[in-house]
């Protein structure tokens, strides 16, 4: 899935700041551990999405729940 905000960006760090990137540390993480993971849409471009085991603060938006 490629975003838009990261044109310009190298192809690495377009992969690396990715919803799927995102997602595939959401479920490793999940594995490990036994509380569920956010994957958080934060509106940066340096950093569009973000995994974290708490519920994201307005203005950020949850992009996917991992239980």
């Amino acid at each position: 899935m490629s975003d838009p905000s990261l044109a310009g960006w190298s192809s690495l760090r377009g992969r690396l700041a990715s919803f799927d990137h995102a997602y595939a540390v959401a479920l490793h993480l999940r594995g490990h551990r036994s509380v569920p993971f956010y994957v958080i849409r934060t509106g940066n471009a340096i950093q569009p999405y973000r995994v974290s085991s708490f519920q994201p603060a307005w203005p950020e938006q949850w992009s996917a729940l991992i239980i």
